[in-house]
């Protein structure tokens, strides 16, 4: 999930996708929030997986303030806007 290129980082998510267990949301979430990350698609394919696991965000505050484009944070969960 922290790999230089975009393209392994993306492959990375879809692997993840597949998992569940706290250590792959924490991960996934961590990737989310990074403000250094620039890749909207590479962020739209966690906010997906968020999505459609209906999982929690454990620290949205750096997610909420810049969330992926189509989405927002309510009520510590990723929904589209």
């Amino acid at each position: 999930l922290s790999n230089f290129d975009e393209g392994v980082r993306y492959a990375a998510v879809e692997a993840l996708s597949n998992q569940d267990g706290d250590d792959v949301r924490e991960a996934l979430c961590k990737a989310l929030g990074n403000p250094d990350e620039e890749s909207n698609r590479y962020r739209v394919r966690i906010a997906e997986v968020f999505l459609n696991k209906n999982w929690t965000l454990s620290n949205s505050e750096n997610i909420e303030s810049n969330p992926p484009v189509g989405f927002t944070v309510v009520d510590s969960r990723i929904v589209r806007a």
